[in-house]
């Protein structure tokens, strides 16, 4: 069974809190083990937090759990996320998408685009 929540949030700081904290709750809801919860909650942080930086509008966080944990981040800048090159600090959510996550990516839509992130429970 896929449990799937979402919500949507404010640019402002205040929001990555909010992610973080909506991530733990539907992740310990859904009976998620402690590490896999911290993991998400981090991961979400930093995607929240390139969104409120970069993005500059209101963004999704959808969480879906079932075989794997998934976290989605929407915004509406259409820029895809910069790879990791190890060229600076605006990049560290990618980095840690890279050493965290089992896999990750984006895909545009419409209007913007959608950063993922899968754990495996």
């Amino acid at each position: 069974m896929i449990a799937t929540e979402e919500i949507e949030l404010g640019c402002q700081p205040a929001s990555v809190t909010r992610a973080r904290h909506f991530v733990s709750e539907t992740l310990l809801r859904a009976g998620c083990d402690d590490g896999h919860i911290d993991q998400a909650a981090l991961l979400v942080s930093e995607l929240a937090t390139s969104s409120v930086l970069h993005a500059r509008a209101d963004f999704r966080v959808r969480v879906s759990v079932g075989d794997v944990i998934r976290v989605e981040v929407t915004d509406d800048l259409p820029s895809m996320p910069a790879a990791p090159d190890r060229s600076g600090e605006p990049k560290l959510s990618m980095y840690l998408l890279e050493a965290m996550a089992d896999a990750w990516g984006w895909d545009p839509i419409d209007e913007g685009k959608t950063v993922w992130c899968e754990l495996r429970p």
